[in-house]
């Protein structure tokens, strides 16, 4: 009788479990995609990308006093640094980050310029689920901020990821804003990552509202987009390319640094 948003983080506490006791060591990452690939008894709990995203909890909570930038870089270099597997370091920074919770974005209070200080200073990997996880409690009462956004794909991405995440009534409302913001964008890739986050949930918790929400764009092209993404699944392999595009943007980028004592 449990909704998937219970058994969901049950499965993902339960697999985070495993991994921290039986996959402890420097070779974590390449023996989660053996635990976690087909036929084993854990791909049968949680799809691949699923699993990376336990694994990011799992991280933070096997070395609960470490700085939080240790969790996120290791999410950044397993994945991204070893093999270039974009899509399982953004899975699994989506579970350190969530793990972090405030103990990472709590100080911005939403603010996206405070937010923007904290989320442009960590591997690329996990920009896109910093800036996610620090507006989705704001957007209610700091609604579009495309003007900030549009120049950055992580911010793109977090805000209209956002827009959907409450379910107080108005859901279909803010999926329309967001859409609108997505479609004002004028950056290709920036778009594009904002039309990701805009579903990005949707193939878990609200299914029946991607349609609409995709119709919303004028574009075919983005709507065919939004359509894709919506239907591939919230943690899908089969979106690597459109990952990789947005983390990519970042490389070379200069980096604000934080105090030691945020991170």
């Amino acid at each position: 009788t449990c909704a998937y948003r219970c058994t969901g983080g049950c499965l993902h506490g339960a697999v985070g479990g495993y991994l921290l006791a039986e996959l402890a060591g420097p070779s974590t990452a390449m023996r989660l995609l053996e635990a976690c690939a087909p036929p084993s008894a854990l791909s049968r709990l949680l799809a691949l990308g699923e699993c990376a995203h336990a694994m990011g909890h799992s991280v933070v909570l096997s070395e609960p006093d470490a700085p939080a930038l240790a969790a996120l870089t290791f999410c950044d270099r397993a994945f991204r640094g070893v093999d270039r597997n974009y899509s399982l370091a953004h899975y699994c920074a989506t579970g350190a980050v969530m793990q972090l919770g405030r103990h990472l974005v709590g100080r911005a209070h939403g603010d996206p310029r405070i937010l923007a200080e904290i989320c442009d200073a960590l591997p690329p990997s996990a920009q896109a689920s910093c800036f996610y996880y620090g507006l989705r409690s704001s957007w209610i009462s700091n609604p579009p901020i495309d003007d900030f956004c549009a120049t950055s794909a992580p911010c793109a991405f977090g805000a209209a990821t956002a827009a959907l995440y409450s379910s107080r009534p108005g859901r279909s409302k803010r999926g329309a804003q967001a859409a609108h913001m997505c479609q004002r964008i004028l950056d290709p890739r920036v778009k594009r990552a904002c039309i990701d986050g805009l579903v990005f949930r949707a193939g878990k918790y609200f299914a029946d509202l991607a349609a609409p929400v995709c119709r919303n764009f004028a574009d075919p092209d983005d709507a065919a987009l939004c359509a894709d993404v919506a239907g591939a699944g919230m943690y899908s392999m089969g979106k690597d390319r459109l990952i990789r595009e947005y983390q990519q943007q970042l490389h070379d980028a200069p980096r604000r640094r934080l105090a030691a004592s945020i991170l």
